[in-house]
């Protein structure tokens, strides 16, 4: 289910693919300004050697000085071609004419690189982009390199014009570097000439001379040709705005005509399979068939493939017809790449198709357990919602993935969503009594003593074993008599307590709400009869709890205030041993309060 992010990289790649024809035809981007800047500083070579201050050179003389330039080479490169030929005839060794004829042929190759230049300055139009494009070599299959080359040639198209900047800066510095060694070679062997006597060596330096000038000819007019191409290229710079109108325009004009109609196509055949899908389900026979849960499930997510897949068949064919192989070729990756991934994914993939067939570990309808607290399974889809009835804001949405690996039970008719509801009393495990105000998925808040809030996470609200009063309560208290009673404390004493502590309740406004209540003999302590007299109260008296557990325990001390039960104090008993009762055998014991 991440295939989302990797869609949006390869759409961000798709459409600067589908720009690279503007930005081809406009050669430009928006850091030409910088790039010129650069270009100025990358010949000063060629300017330190010049007067300090000279007139601007008109561009239509430099053309023609360039031209110029370029046919004297051509001229003197022809005239070499003869002398080597001739010397091939007159040559005496095999190993001689060999080297002649590798010299002759370097000469013909830099003739035709002149000829050339001299061509694309005297055109002004860049000779390559005229030239048939020659297909490449690559390692793939041949099916393969059909479908990437156009993809590669976007590519190279997008970034022609920085590279063609960097390649001649890096030529014109190359040959900047290269003519001063040049003239510095020319100048020894001229001063050597100038002061052997010896007239073979002169003869041999003449040679060499002739042959430097030559080479120094020759990279001066590749200079120049560089340079005229450089300043070429950076006067072609636009303006940003113009570039974007050009480029956005030719989109839109082009691919992006193409891409819309691909998504137009793709979208509409994919909405008219859905609409039969509800127009068949609407009838009173598609309605039965729904009822078949597992079935229906199973059914629509094989329909839901389908549909996603005559969709993408459409934009496909739609992108065929057009002629638009680059992007055809980036869909087909895109396709390949989804079909790659989900091959490491197929074990989750299986797991999602099962619980969107309600074939999986969690089902619609069953109860689930989320965060440490209770949900309701709804309808599984690719979002599903939890829902807990009991909890404001209580429905949860949540991925299909996040369902993965978790497990959901049959709902009792009786288990409660939730221990507590919107303004119940409840009593925690370390005893805080409070009003429930606001209880969600994330939070319960409970008004406590002098109406202070206190906030509670909803999972360890849960760990402190809330007791709800709202449903219900009571309160036990225990009270013990004197032994002296012991013959009235089984039976007479409870009964007569039961009557008085009722009365007290009911003569203070408790009664209707009471719902339980006895008094019974509960223990024989050390020093006291315990009885046991408990109240039940319904939950509208929640409120009051402390305040019936205080009446309860003062009604039964009244009872036995009044009927003149005595309440003895816990007692020891001490024995103490004298000297004859030692003798005896015998202790005296004395009761201390």
């Amino acid at each position: 289910m991440r295939a989302p992010r990797n869609i949006f990289l390869l759409s961000l790649l798709l459409v600067l693919l589908a720009c690279a024809p503007a930005l081809q035809a406009q050669n430009a981007t928006a850091a030409d300004p910088a790039n010129a800047t650069n270009a100025s500083d990358a010949a000063p070579a060629e300017e330190v050697a010049e007067p300090p201050v000279e007139p601007p050179v008109d561009p239509q003389v430099e053309i023609n000085n360039t031209l110029l330039g370029l046919a004297d080479s051509m001229d003197s490169l022809r005239s070499a071609i003869k002398d080597r030929e001739k010397m091939v005839k007159s040559a005496s060794t095999p190993s001689q004419r060999e080297e002649l004829e590798a010299e002759i042929d370097a000469l013909v190759a830099a003739v035709r690189e002149r000829q050339k230049n001299f061509e694309q300055v005297a055109a002004g139009v860049d000779l390559d982009a005229l030239s048939a494009q020659q297909t490449n070599s690559l390692d793939w299959s041949s099916d393969l390199k059909e479908l990437l080359s156009p993809i590669l040639t976007e590519l190279k198209k997008l970034t022609a014009r920085p590279r063609d900047l960097e390649r001649l800066r890096a030529e014109i510095d190359r040959l900047n570097l290269v003519l001063p060694k040049i003239d510095a070679g020319l100048q020894r062997m001229t001063e050597l000439k100038s002061e052997t006597k010896d007239k073979d060596l002169a003869k041999r330096l003449t040679n060499f001379i002739d042959s430097w000038q030559e080479k120094r000819d020759n990279t001066a007019s590749a200079l120049s040709v560089a340079q005229l191409k450089l300043k070429e290229k950076l006067a072609e710079d636009t303006s940003l705005v113009s570039l974007l109108q050009r480029v956005f325009q030719n989109f839109f004009l082009s691919r992006g005509k193409n891409l819309l109609m691909a998504l137009a196509a793709g979208g509409l055949v994919f909405a008219v399979m859905r609409l039969a899908l509800r127009l068949s389900l609407s009838t009173s026979r598609g309605k039965r068939w729904a009822k078949k849960s597992t079935f229906f499930r199973a059914a629509t997510v094989v329909y839901t493939f389908l549909c996603t897949l005559a969709a993408t068949l459409m934009g496909l064919i739609i992108l065929y017809n057009a002629g638009d192989w680059v992007l055809l070729g980036l869909t087909l990756l895109l396709l390949i790449g989804i079909i790659w991934s989900a091959k490491y994914n197929i074990a989750t993939f299986t797991e999602q198709v099962k619980l969107l067939c309600n074939l999986g570990a969690v089902r619609e309808g069953e109860r689930i357990v989320y965060n440490g607290l209770p949900f309701k399974v709804g309808r599984i889809n690719y979002y599903t919602t939890l829902v807990n009835p009991l909890l404001q804001g209580g429905t949860v949405r949540l991925r299909l993935d996040d369902l993965y690996n978790r497990t959901s039970r049959h709902v009792h008719a009786e288990e409660e969503w939730f221990p507590t509801r919107k303004g119940d009393y409840v009593i925690l495990d370390d005893g805080t009594f409070g009003q429930v105000l606001l209880q969600t998925p994330e939070a319960v808040t409970l008004s406590v003593y002098g109406g202070n809030r206190q906030h509670y996470g909803a999972s360890s609200f849960l760990a402190m074993k809330p007791r709800n009063l709202t449903t219900g309560f009571g309160h036990l208290v225990t009270i013990g008599i004197d032994y002296k009673h012991q013959a009235q404390a089984l039976e007479e004493i409870p009964a007569l307590l039961e009557q008085d502590v009722r009365t007290g309740l009911e003569q203070a406004g408790y009664g209707p709400q009471i719902t339980g209540f006895f008094s019974q003999f509960k223990t024989a302590g050390e020093s006291s009869l315990d009885l046991a007299v408990y109240a039940g109260f319904s939950g509208e008296l929640a409120s009051d709890y402390w305040a019936l557990q205080r009446l309860l325990a003062r009604l039964v001390t009244q009872s036995c205030t009044e009927r003149g039960w005595n309440i003895p104090f816990p007692q020891r008993t001490l024995h103490i041993a004298t000297s004859e009762s030692t003798k005896n055998g015998c202790t005296a014991d004395a009761a201390l309060p």
